[in-house]
């Protein structure tokens, strides 16, 4: 995400799926969840996190 005033970048974030699921929509909803955790101060560095997708 940028800032319209300065187009500086002001948050960014990477989510990647390496399960098993092929139920796209709820794939990409937890990937958003996963990407925006700690928005918008998210802590530093590479991070794991694991989205439970119910049944």
């Amino acid at each position: 995400m940028r800032d319209l005033s300065s187009n500086q970048i002001v948050f960014e974030s990477r989510a990647v799926h390496d399960g098993v699921w092929s139920d796209t929509l709820n794939v990409l909803s937890a990937m958003l969840d996963a990407a925006l955790r700690g928005f918008p101060q998210p802590a530093p560095g590479t991070h794991r996190i694991n989205v439970e997708i119910p049944r």
